[in-house]
């Protein structure tokens, strides 16, 4: 009996410790942009700002998701600002190639005697093979005023590829069952 326990608690351990090691970590907080125009499972995000810090009135990022990749290995790739920008859709690219538009989505709400506006642009991020990218956006500008930043990616990397919460709580609770069903074989 003693050893059928051993041997469930050490499948146990076997199970569930490269599950967390796949896991990743999300992006430090002190990275992602301090207002609510980024979504929570953002991997990377970059602030995009104009040449002069005086004209820089607009919060705009742009982000990737965390997660597994969509279908055909595409990620996803948003655009959000406090504003409508003056082309929409704005053109995201990747060393030069221009990144598949999907949708935008817009939200107002008022509160306090303010208006809070989140626009957001979707693209499909396909990449070719692991390595490096550098997205950014071509002409972005809000009322005539240029903005840029670039959102450098690590295809491959262990937060673009993170197994999300819930799949662990399932195999851990799976590998209790499973000692369990040893120690009533025993």
């Amino acid at each position: 009996m003693e050893k059928v326990i051993r041997c469930g608690f050490g499948l146990l351990l076997a199970l569930t410790l490269p599950i967390w090691s796949v896991q990743g970590e999300q992006a430090p907080a002190g990275d992602l942009p301090n207002f609510d125009v980024v979504p929570e499972n953002a991997a990377r995000a970059v602030l995009l700002h104009t040449a002069t810090p005086e004209c820089d009135t607009v919060r705009c990022s742009l982000s990737i998701n965390a997660g597994q990749p969509r279908a055909r290995g595409d990620y996803e790739i948003l655009l959000s600002s406090n504003q409508y920008t003056d082309r929409t859709p704005t053109i995201v690219t990747e060393e030069g190639t221009s990144l598949t538009w999907l949708r935008s989505s817009s939200s107002e709400s008022w509160s306090n005697g303010m208006t809070t506006r989140v626009c957001r642009h979707f693209y499909r991020f396909s990449p070719a093979k692991k390595g490096e990218y550098r997205l950014r956006c071509r002409d972005l500008s809000f009322d005539g005023v240029a903005y840029d930043g670039v959102l450098t990616i690590q295809v491959g990397a262990p937060e673009l590829n993170a197994v999300p919460t819930f799949l662990l709580w399932v195999a851990g609770i799976g590998c209790l069952l499973l000692v369990e069903a040893f120690i009533r074989i025993g």
